[in-house]
């Protein structure tokens, strides 16, 4: 299952994710949440890998991917920007 939230950004040019994403690196939730930007970048010209973002920043707990990720356990949720 996969959860994407759509945004645009006013600082920030091209496309890129920001993710829940904050693995310890024996876990293989850090690569399984990885693997959608990855393939993006991949297929996308625009889409910056190095632009994505794993952390969960300070305000941010009620944002939709963050929501879907802590309270329904989902690991794959993203907001595009």
């Amino acid at each position: 299952c996969l959860y994407i939230d759509l945004h645009g950004h006013s600082r920030k040019l091209g496309l890129f994710t920001y993710a829940c994403g904050q693995f310890a690196e024996n876990d293989y939730r850090r690569f399984t949440v990885r693997m959608y930007p990855k393939l993006l970048s991949l297929l996308t010209p625009e889409f910056e890998l190095s632009n994505c973002r794993w952390r969960i920043g300070k305000g941010k707990r009620g944002t939709g991917r963050v929501v879907v990720a802590k309270d329904l356990g989902l690991t794959e949720t993203y907001t595009i920007e």
